[in-house]
């Protein structure tokens, strides 16, 4: 194998997760019971106390965990009489590598930082956080507020000093070995890849070989799973690769491919989206199947495998902290190893192509700049769940859905694009439909887009809407009864479920009673009367419709529970728009122009601070969905 260095610097990272038992599980400063000296000490002052709870799997013995362990806490915060609960925030089946998803302990983080919350307890470091990064950086939030935390495994306590060096050191400790983890196998994986020890891969046109021979042993005793070409694949392979040198386009090659009825690879999105209960907002319903596009033929085109090459380190970690993947433009040193395995196409033509490539990317610069729009991410395709793009090299933009622009000659989407004022019109429709019910305030103009202030006793100043806006999300950044509303649901779908399980119970025991009848009557031929046949036939048939019921009932409050995850989950994420919004809404002058001023924001800036997302069902209806968890569906 051939080695060439390409660039003159590296950095390779990995996740270093903190675990409980680094930690001292018996702590010689505090002795006995560990919140005995908190009850019976008195206080200088009442604490509100909040709790922390979460468990990482949907498993039925951790579902009874998480429940056992929020009645734990529930006794816990009204036994002591100098706390007051400011109740239990939790995230059930959810990863603690990362706080991203985890709604209630980013609410958490909130909360504190708004002054609401003096004192934290929960299970266990591992239960709070896993991730190095946001372990540091929570406590750096309880720090600056004042705010103690209890880790009950641990026993350690920030309310006393020492407990609090002593946190604060073991974060030091765990950083430092996060580092040094991070630089150790920096170091290894750049030796491996200096001796051309990169492991094999299957990407299409490949697989792994069988047998015997499976297995490559270097001279250094490194071992490589072999791959072979599947020639069938690589046929496509080599015809993507010349008709691009010939200057085909990418949608030129990928249409002609769906035409010929030739399947795509399977790409890692298609996959995950596959495993998914629901597919996110804004991806491609899992169902759909895309075939060949543009992007498929440019990322095959770009790989150096496929001519028997591996180049090493195309992204790197940041840093060990953030754990955040970067492209490597030239940051850290790479390597490119030829000869590696079996090539599909020669050196030259991969060459060639990536030429083209240089090209295409060349003339593309500049376009390829996101720019956030105001509906960008709030625009849902109704068929196909993909958000809507905006195209403004027309003399009035649009908004599209790329499945149904973008098909490839296979159609995924049937979705129209829309006129940007047409979508403005409808937006200012929904919302006088929803929030005005008479409607007769203000008139939208057709041509213009403008707003009329209709005479008559009725004006916006009257009825006090931007008033009513405001209170509106103030009501909605207050509210956050989102332990609530979820322990309710929860408790209604355990309940529902464990009926349904008695109930079914019951019905098992019903058939094999009506078995054994059965069998009395044909095989003993005891006289069993078609009287106790039909008696316990009804009963069977009455308890297999609670069954039903209760089944419904306990599917019908676990989708309840699962929108009011992703409610929550968008109306956090939003939390700063409407927060900015509020100090825009007191700003506004009154009269005729704050309400034209307001209308305006509405499809401007400020549209995330009243609009979670807006499904475009067809050209003709839109369903907004709104801030407060409601609907306004519109035709025009």
């Amino acid at each position: 194998m051939e080695i060439n260095g390409i660039s003159n610097s590296y950095f390779f990272d990995t996740e270093f997760v903190p675990n409980a038992e680094v930690y001292p599980t018996e702590n010689p400063i505090i002795a006995g019971d560990f919140y005995g000296d908190f009850f019976n000490e008195p206080q200088m002052r009442v604490l509100r106390v909040a709790a922390y709870v979460r468990v990482s799997t949907e498993h039925e013995e951790q579902e009874e965990s998480f429940e056992l362990q929020k009645a734990y806490f529930e006794e816990l915060l009204n036994e002591n009489p100098n706390w007051i609960s400011v109740g239990i925030y939790s995230d059930f089946g959810v990863s603690a590598t990362s706080r991203e998803k985890r709604t209630g302990f980013k609410r958490l983080m909130r909360h504190c930082e708004e002054g609401r919350i003096d004192r934290i307890i929960t299970k266990s470091i591992s239960r709070f956080a896993r991730n190095t990064y946001d372990f540091l950086n929570a406590l750096d939030i309880l720090n600056k507020n004042n705010i103690t935390i209890a880790f009950e495994k641990e026993r350690i306590d920030t309310a006393i000093a020492q407990n609090d060096m002593m946190l604060t050191a073991f974060g030091a400790v765990a950083q430092e070995e996060s580092r040094s983890i991070s630089a150790n196998i920096r170091w290894a994986v750049e030796k491996h890849q200096q001796r051309g020890e990169v492991p094999n891969c299957v990407i299409y046109g490949y697989r792994y070989a069988d047998g015997d021979d499976a297995v490559e042993i270097l001279d250094s005793g490194y071992k490589i799973k072999k791959v072979v070409i599947n020639e069938e694949e690589a046929k496509v392979v080599r015809r993507i690769f010349e008709q691009v040198d010939k200057g085909k386009s990418y949608a030129q090659i990928a249409r002609e491919l769906n035409f010929d009825n030739i399947p795509a690879p399977e790409s890692n999105l298609a996959k995950k989206r596959k495993l998914m209960k629901e597919t996110p907002k804004g991806i491609l319903n899992k169902d759909l199947y895309e075939g060949w596009t543009a992007r498929v033929i440019g990322q095959i085109i770009r790989q150096e495998r496929y001519a028997g090459d591996v180049k090493t380190m195309k992204t790197y970690t940041l840093d060990y902290k953030s754990h955040k993947m970067v492209k490597n433009k030239g940051e850290r040193e790479q390597y490119c190893i030829q000869n590696h395995h079996p090539a599909i196409i020669d050196r030259e033509l991969f060459e060639r192509v990536q030429r083209v490539v240089r090209l295409n990317q060349e003339k593309a610069k500049g376009r390829s700049e996101k720019k956030l729009y105001p509906f960008s991410g709030r625009l849902v395709c109704g068929e196909c769940g993909r958000f809507f793009r905006r195209q403004s090299n027309y003399v009035t933009p649009i908004w599209f859905c790329s499945s149904s622009v973008y098909s490839y000659g296979k159609r995924v989407c049937y979705a129209e694009s829309i006129e940007e004022p047409l979508l403005e019109f409808m937006i200012r429709c929904a919302f006088i439909k929803r929030f005005d019910a008479d409607g007769r305030i203000v008139k939208i103009d057709e041509q213009t887009n403008d707003f009329i202030i209709i005479d008559g006793g009725f004006t916006f100043e009257k009825k006090g809407l931007l008033e009513k806006m405001k209170n509106q999300l103030e009501a909605v950044q207050l509210a956050d009864s989102m332990e609530l509303d979820r322990e309710f649901l929860r408790d209604s779908v355990l309940k529902y479920q464990n009926e349904a399980d008695n109930v079914e119970q019951s019905i098992n025991e019903i058939k094999t009673m009506l078995e054994i009848m059965q069998m009395r009557k044909d095989i003993l031929q005891e006289n069993i009367s078609d009287v106790e046949f039909t008696a316990l036939k009804f009963e069977l048939s009455q308890h297999e419709e609670i069954y039903r019921e209760y089944s419904a009932k306990a599917k019908d409050f676990q989708e309840q529970l699962d929108n009011l995850e992703k409610y929550w989950a968008d109306l956090e994420k939003d939390y700063d728009w409407r927060k900015k919004a509020l100090t825009w809404l007191s700003s506004l002058p009154n009269g005729e122009q704050g309400i034209k001023e307001f209308m305006k924001g509405l499809t401007e800036e400020y549209l995330k601070a009243f609009v979670i997302s807006i499904e475009v069902i067809s050209p003709e209806k839109f369903c907004v969905h709104w801030f407060d968890n409601t609907k306004t569906e519109m035709r025009m």
